[in-house]
This record gives structure tokens, C-alpha cells and sequence, in this order.
């Protein structure tokens, strides 16, 4: 829940979202995280640092939540004010430390490289103070939204970028994502399950999601024509930012556009989200057809001669350095999939587009 910041919501309002999520959609229609959610639910609440108290934490406990997103970003007085940040370095520090005391739930922390004037050192006091602090989950971004002042130069930030990874993982954080690291098995279901394509009902304004056409049927309006290109397929899922024209659609429809992806943009969103993951994708997920080995082929023998793609055998991953390009890999298949006129025979995704699975043997 989050992309804006729900932890900005009055509490009372807060409460009767969360309540109504809790009902509708948890065990036990929500008795909280003590009453029945377990490890069978993750849900996750992003979360400002200036807005966490105890009340706080304890309506989201009872409602359900187990996990917390807290956007960090920085310890630095100074970067914080470039970034236009309300939370003081002070305040952020004390926020962080009364959730390591009094946050039962799963935690994850977000912080920045490239800020304008940001060394080496700066991030690397970061990296260890969320590590000294315990704290299981970090989520290292680099700056794109350029704050007053402008962007660092690109090639600096990257190396910053990198340099942090490396320091993570010299505090046994894994990298299992291009972002994402945790420490002993802490890992977002969530992030993993979306990436690997799996099906996502995005709700809220903004929002977008990826279904089986079968169950899109009965959550939207759909126009025939596009329900039918599907096949039985996906369907793509996008809603208006538009407060209004979500709240009018009454609960049916809730105002989403429906898009039938062609089995050429399946493929590049198969390769540029689940080639994000350490673990890669299934060389034969078995819900495209033919499948990703077999339609890439001389592209990623290419890629794998450049030491960007490790051999191809019952998984595609990419070295660490492909998954810095792995952008370049996608827009190249679809480019050589439309080029060729390719178009897989018979439905692009199985009718039951996709299944679950544990994560890789071996992956991180």
C-alpha cells in the first residue's frame, strides 16, 4: 500500500482503509497481525520517518500489517534539505531506532546514491548505520528526480551506486534484485512475484495491474474486441490518475483501461522484470509459447560471449554487469521479434498464466 505515502493519511482515515483492505482480503477478514494473518499474507505500508509514533505502529499492527517500507534515503542534515525532505536527521535517527524497538513486523529501509553532492563516505555511514541498527531489508535507488541544484553527473552516481551494493554486501546483505538486499532470507514476496510476472490487480488511482483475462472479466468492463485478442491470456490493466472517475466507477470497472499485450511485449516484459532477479527466469516458464531460450537464442549467446549472460540451461540470469543493461536485452528482442513478424503459435500465455513456485535452487 503505498506510491504516494499512506503514512501522510489522518489516522482516522488511515484506519478505515486499512480496515476495509483487512476485511476484505486478509484471513479471518483481518483480525490483525496476531489473529490469523502469519506468514500467509504480506502486506506492506509505505511509510514517511517523521510520521512514526506508537499510535501509529499499533494501528497498523491491529490492522494486519507486517510489514514497513520507511523511505530513509539519507542520515545527512544537509542532502536531506536538498532533497526538499521534511524529516530532520534527528528526527529520522530516533524514528529508525523506535522501530527496531517496538515494530514486531518485517522492516525494509530505502536509501539514495547519487544526491548532488553526496561522497562515498556519506553513504557509505548510511549503509552502516542501517546495518548497525539491525535491520534486515534496504533497498539501495539511485536518484532519477533531480532536486534543486540538479543531478549528480551520471557516471559519478553510478559508481556511488555501486560502491554502496558493495558495501552492503560487505555487511551480508544479498543483492537477490538490482536494487534489493536482505540479510537472511528477508526478501519481498511481493517484488519477486510481481517481477516473475505473476498476476498483480493494481487498485487505487494510478494503479496498474496484469490479469488473466478469465479473471479480469468479472472485476472490469471490458471491451469484447480486447477481451478477445487475449485468448485466454493477459490483459494490462491501467487506471487514471483521476480521483473522480475511479470513485464514480462505483466499485465496477473502477475507471481501468484494458490492453491486450502482444506475445512480443510479453516477452520484453517477461526479460526486463524478471532478469531484474539474481535467481532470472525459467528458460521455459511454460506459460509462453515458444518459450524465452528458445526465441532468444543467437541474442543471448551474444550477451553471454560480452559476459553479460551467464550459460543458458534450465534458468536465464544475466552477471551482475548485464543486469545493468538489461533494458538493452529487452528493447532487442522485441525489436527482432517484430522485425521477424514472429508470433508465438496458439495462446501467448497458458490459461494458467502463471502459476507459482518457490524461488531458485541456489538462488540468494
Amino acid at each position: 500500500v503505498g506510491g504516494g505515502t499512506p503514512s501522510r493519511l489522518p489516522r482516522p482515515e488511515l484506519r478505515r482503509l486499512l480496515g476495509g483492505l483487512g476485511a476484505a482480503l486478509l484471513p479471518g477478514g483481518g483480525a490483525g497481525a496476531g489473529g490469523g494473518t502469519g506468514e500467509a499474507v504480506e502486506w506492506t505500508l509505505e511509510a514517511n520517518p517523521e510520521d512514526l509514533d506508537e499510535e501509529l505502529l499499533q494501528l497498523l499492527a491491529a490492522a494486519g500489517v507486517n510489514r514497513l517500507s520507511v523511505g530513509a534515503q539519507t542520515f545527512d542534515e544537509p542532502l536531506l534539505r536538498r532533497l526538499g525532505r521534511r524529516c530532520d536527521a534527528g528526527t529520522l535517527g530516533a524514528r529508525l531506532e523506535l522501530l527496531t524497538r517496538r515494530w514486531r513486523g518485517r522492516l525494509n529501509v530505502d536509501l539514495l546514491a547519487g544526491i548532488p553532492g553526496q561522497p562515498p563516505a556519506l553513504l557509505n555511514a548510511a549503509v552502516d548505520r542501517v546495518a548497525a541498527l539491525g535491520i534486515e531489508h534496504v533497498t539501495l535507488l539511485q536518484l532519477e528526480e533531480p532536486p534543486p541544484g540538479g543531478l549528480q553527473p551520471a557516471a559519478d552516481a553510478d559508481e556511488l551506486w555501486l560502491a554502496g551494493g558493495e558495501r552492503l554486501r560487505g555487511h551480508r546483505y544479498c543483492q537477490y534484485e538490482v536494487t534489493h538486499f536482505g540479510r537472511r532470507g528477508e526478501r519481498s514476496r511481493y517484488l519477486r512475484h510481481a517481477l516473475l510476472l505473476r498476476p498483480v490487480a493494481g487498485v487505487g488511482p494510478g494503479a496498474a495491474g496484469t490479469l488473466p483475462a478469465a479473471a479480469v472479466a468479472s472485476l472490469y468492463r471490458v471491451d469484447a474486441a480486447v477481451a478477445a485478442a487475449a485468448a485466454g491470456g493477459a490483459l494490462h490493466l491501467d487506471h487514471g490518475v483521476e480521483l473522480q472517475p475511479y470513485l464514480a466507477a462505483n466499485g465496477r470497472g473502477w475507471a481501468a483501461a484494458a490492453l491486450a499485450p502482444e506475445p512480443a511485449e510479453l516477452l520484453a516484459a517477461a526479460l526486463r522484470k524478471g532478469l531484474r532477479l539474481t535467481e532470472g527466469i525459467a528458460a521455459d516458464p511454460g506459460w509462453l509459447t515458444p518459450p524465452p531460450a528458445r526465441l532468444l537464442g543467437p541474442l543471448w549467446e551474444e550477451w553471454e560471449r560480452r559476459g553479460l549472460a551467464l550459460p543458458a540451461g534450465e534458468r536465464l540470469a544475466l552477471t551482475p554487469r548485464g543486469r545493468l543493461q538489461l533494458d538493452r536485452l529487452a528493447d532487442q528482442a522485441e525489436a527482432r521479434l517484430a522485425a521477424a513478424g514472429q508470433r508465438p503459435g496458439g495462446s501467448a500465455v497458458a490459461a494458467s498464466w502463471p502459476a507459482g513456485g518457490a524461488a531458485a535452487p541456489g538462488a540468494c
